[in-house]
C-alpha cells in the first residue's frame, strides 16, 4: 500500500510496536497529522467513553495499552489455522517484516474451498452479530451527519423501531 500511496498520505502503523513503544508510535502519529501530542492521549481509557463495539473490546478500551498483546495469533491458532494463514499471508507476513512459524506451508484446493465456504462464512457472521449494536450506532451517526451536511432539518430514523428491535 505504501508504495502506492504518496508517503505525505500514509502513516503506517504496526500492532506489535504501538504496543510494545506505544508513546513512541503515538508522538509519530501526531506529527504526521499535525498535531499536537500530550501525555494524557494515554489515559483514553479514563474517559468512560461510550465506545461502539463489542463487549470484549470495550472492556480492553476501560484500561491502558495491553502492552503484552503481542502476537497472539501464533499461540492461539491450531496448527492448521496457522498453516492455512501462513499459507495464504505468508509473502504478507514477509514483506511486513514478521517471521514465518512455518516453512514453505501449503494447502490444497479442497482445503482453500472447504475454508472459504464452508468454515469462515459462519465464523465472519457470527463475529458480525457480536457487534450488531455498534454497527447500528454507527450507521445512524453517518445518516445523522448526511442529514446535518445536506442542510435537511429532521433526521429520519435509519431503521424503523421494530426492525431495530429485532437485530
Amino acid at each position: 500500500m505504501k508504495n502506492v500511496i504518496d508517503q505525505n498520505s500514509f502513516f503506517e502503523v504496526r500492532y506489535e510496536e504501538l504496543l510494545l513503544n506505544t508513546q513512541g508510535v503515538l508522538k509519530d502519529m501526531c506529527s504526521f497529522l499535525g498535531e499536537e501530542y500530550t501525555p494524557e492521549m494515554l489515559n483514553f481509557y479514563k474517559d468512560n467513553a461510550a465506545y461502539k463495539t463489542d463487549k470484549q473490546n470495550l472492556q480492553n478500551l476501560a484500561r491502558p495499552i495491553i502492552s503484552s498483546n503481542t502476537e497472539k495469533w501464533r499461540t492461539q491458532m491450531t496448527e492448521r489455522q496457522l498453516r492455512i494463514f501462513e499459507a495464504v499471508a505468508g509473502s504478507t507476513l514477509e514483506r511486513y517484516g514478521y517471521h514465518r512459524e512455518l516453512e514453505n506451508p501449503q494447502i490444497s484446493s479442497l482445503e482453500k474451498l472447504q475454508f472459504k465456504y464452508i468454515e469462515h462464512p459462519p465464523r465472519k457472521f457470527l463475529a458480525m452479530i457480536k457487534n450488531r449494536k455498534g454497527q447500528i450506532e454507527a450507521l445512524q451517526d453517518l445518516k445523522v451527519y448526511f442529514n446535518l451536511r445536506l442542510g435537511l432539518d429532521s433526521p429520519t430514523p435509519l431503521y424503523s423501531s421494530s426492525l431495530s428491535r429485532n437485530l
